[in-house]
């Protein structure tokens, strides 16, 4: 419900700084040697900004391990 998940994040500024903390806020958790994974590459943001999505917004979030996501994130980029 998204009423419930303003209620866990707040109203505050959704932004590349605050994805981590918003994120656990939303989870209620940190997995240990975990990275917050931003579901839509944040390099589009602006794209998707057009379509109504602010891919910092931690509900477009998961959780994964570190050497996964710095693996899999630098291939990504490549």
């Amino acid at each position: 419900n998204p009423l419930n998940d303003v209620a866990k994040i707040g109203t505050g500024s959704i932004s590349r700084g605050t994805f981590r903390i918003k994120l656990v806020k939303l989870t209620g958790q940190a997995p240990p040697n975990s990275e917050a994974h931003h579901i839509f590459p944040f390099y589009k943001a602006t794209e998707f900004s057009t379509l109504g999505i602010n891919v910092n917004d931690p509900i477009y979030g998961s959780w994964v391990d570190a050497s996964v996501h710095r693996h899999t994130s630098y291939e990504y980029n490549q």
